[in-house]
């Protein structure tokens, strides 16, 4: 996903899930010149449904 961690496991409120997402996708950008197109969760249980509704939102 882009992000620097799992957010479930640092960032429980949904302002903080999209800073960390924001912050992890500059650094991919800015170390490597890649923007993130694709994401997968090692978490045994998935996204949660705030990621999903995030993810579709049309911002």
């Amino acid at each position: 996903n882009g992000g620097m961690c799992m957010h479930d496991e640092a960032a429980p409120h949904y302002i903080d899930m999209i800073e960390q997402a924001t912050l992890g996708h500059g650094f991919i950008k800015e170390e490597f010149g890649k923007t993130p197109r694709i994401g997968w969760q090692i978490d045994p249980f998935g996204h949660s449904a705030v990621r999903a509704y995030l993810l579709s939102a049309e911002v």
